[in-house]
């Protein structure tokens, strides 16, 4: 009996001993954002990766996805072309030189409470704005099984020299596009290539979904060196 009650004494004092220890730890667990995060953030990812310029520069409201289980103190975007911060997250792009167009990168780099640093490379990409000029379509009204004629010019910010010039590549491809009288969707009805000097010159015969009322209009969808565009739209009557 003797033999018992001493083990038993032992194993209170033992389950006394430890429960004294358990107790900090438990309370330092709750502290360990403010002693022991050694854990670095996570980055998902930033915006906005493209931006688009005309002849003008612009000012970007940049935003980072980052996680951190004790929180985000503070992040950073810097790169060739930017350099923004939580704290003054807009930063005024400027592109000096054609050359300058297509793809760069940023670094990212986030901060938590307890100065855990992370720092990413991602993708950045700069693009010449792009526009539809003189788009226009002929003859206004037109019969039905006859044809009208398509027209336009696609232009691109030239920043060497300061003013918008024709494309001049023949490759690219654009798309015409038309809307019917009452509906609210563009559906494209034909895609042509750039012919000499950027224009765009193509017949579309009146017939089918097209033998009625609606809006035209011409679509270009980029590169990765120039942004995509779309054409004020010209309404043709069908009679």
């Amino acid at each position: 009996m003797l033999r018992r009650r001493f083990a038993a004494a032992i194993t209170s004092i033992a389950l006394g001993a430890v429960g004294a220890l358990v107790a900090p730890v438990a309370a330092h667990a709750d502290d360990y954002c403010d002693y022991e995060d050694s854990t670095f953030p996570t980055i998902s990812s930033y915006s906005p990766s493209t931006v688009t310029l005309g002849l003008q520069s612009k000012l970007v409201t940049f935003r980072v996805n980052a996680h951190d289980e004790c929180g985000i103190e503070s992040w950073d975007i810097y790169g060739p072309h930017t350099w923004a911060m939580d704290n003054d997250p807009t930063d005024r792009i400027y592109a000096w030189s054609n050359s300058d167009a297509g793809a760069s990168y940023v670094d990212v780099e986030v901060n938590d409470p307890n100065y855990n640093t992370t720092t990413k490379r991602f993708g950045f990409r700069l693009k010449r704005a792009t526009y539809v000029s003189g788009f226009n379509v002929t003859p206004e009204p037109v019969k039905k099984g006859k044809y009208v004629t398509v027209k336009a010019t696609l232009k691109r910010a030239d920043w060497d020299r300061g003013a918008y010039v024709k494309y001049g590549a023949k490759s690219q491809r654009v798309q015409i596009q038309f809307k019917a009288k009452g509906t609210s969707t563009y559906k494209t009805i034909k895609t042509v290539t750039l012919g000499k000097k950027s224009e765009v010159k193509s017949k579309i015969k009146i017939r089918g979904s097209l033998a009625k009322d609606g809006t035209y209009r011409l679509s270009y969808a980029g590169n990765g060196t120039s942004g995509a565009s779309v054409s004020k739209g010209d309404y043709v009557d069908v009679r």
